[in-house]
C-alpha cells in the first residue's frame, strides 16, 4: 500500500501560508503608519494582528513540511511500483481477452483512503493566541507512519534477487528501475533452409523430363 496522496491538501496549505505571510507585511505597514500618526491604540491592534498572522503562518509551514514529505514518499513509491502495476493491468486485460465469458472481479486498488472533508477542515483549525501548535491527529499519524514506510522501502530496495541461471553469480535489486521494453527483442532469426530428401531427387531422376 502506497502513502496517501495529499497533493490537494499540500497546495491549499501552501496558499494559506502565503496569505498569512502577506497579512503580516500589511499589518506591520499599517502599524507603522498608525504609529507615525500618533494613534498608538490602532498601531497596537495592527501589531496584534501581525503576531496572530505569524502564528498562523508558522502552523501552515509545519503542515506544509509534513505534507511535502508525504508527497515525496508517494512519488518514490509510484516510481518503484510502476512495473508491477503495469504488469497487473496488462495481465488483467489479457485474462479478460482470453476468457470473455468468464466473470472476473475488477482490479481493486490498494490505495489508502483519501483525505476526508472533515480532516481537510482540520487544517484551518489553528491555535488562537498560542505559540505552540500541534498538527491534527491524522497528520501526526501519517508523519509517524513515514518512518515505518521509509524503513520498509529501504529494506525492499536492498533485497537482492539471484539470476534465473544458477551458474550466474551476479544479482540485481528486487525492484529494478523500470526501463522501456526492448522492441527489437521480438525479432526472430530466419529459419535455415531445409534440404530436399534424397529419395525425392531419385524419383525425379527416374521420372525423367516431361514430354513437350
Amino acid at each position: 500500500m502506497g502513502p496517501k496522496h495529499v497533493g490537494r491538501e499540500l497546495g491549499s496549505v501552501r496558499a494559506s501560508a502565503e496569505d498569512a505571510r502577506l497579512r503580516i507585511i500589511r499589518s506591520q505597514a499599517e502599524a507603522e503608519i498608525a504609529c507615525k500618526a500618533g494613534d498608538s491604540e490602532l498601531s497596537a491592534r495592527h501589531e496584534q494582528q501581525a503576531e496572530h498572522s505569524r502564528v498562523q503562518e508558522s502552523a501552515y509551514r509545519m503542515q506544509e513540511t509534513i505534507l511535502a514529505g508525504l508527497m515525496d514518499d508517494r512519488r518514490a513509491w509510484e516510481a518503484a511500483t510502476e512495473p508491477q502495476r503495469r504488469l497487473a493491468v496488462a495481465a488483467d486485460a489479457e485474462l479478460r481477452r482470453r476468457y470473455p465469458d468468464v466473470r472476473i472481479e475488477p482490479l481493486r486498488s490498494a490505495e489508502p483512503g483519501q483525505v476526508t472533508d472533515e480532516q481537510r477542515a482540520d487544517l484551518d483549525r489553528l491555535p488562537d493566541g498560542q505559540r505552540e501548535y500541534q498538527p491534527p491527529q491524522w497528520m501526526q499519524e501519517l508523519a509517524e507512519a513515514r518512518k515505518a514506510f521509509s524503513e520498509k522501502f529501504a529494506e525492499r530496495h536492498s533485497v537482492m534477487e539471484p539470476n534465473e541461471d544458477p551458474d550466474y553469480e551476479d544479482v540485481g535489486p528486487a525492484f529494478p528501475a523500470w526501463q522501456p521494453p526492448d522492441r527489437e527483442a521480438v525479432l526472430q532469426q530466419p529459419k535455415p533452409p531445409i534440404p530436399p530428401s534424397g529419395r525425392l531427387a531419385e524419383r525425379e531422376a527416374e521420372a525423367g523430363e516431361p514430354e513437350l
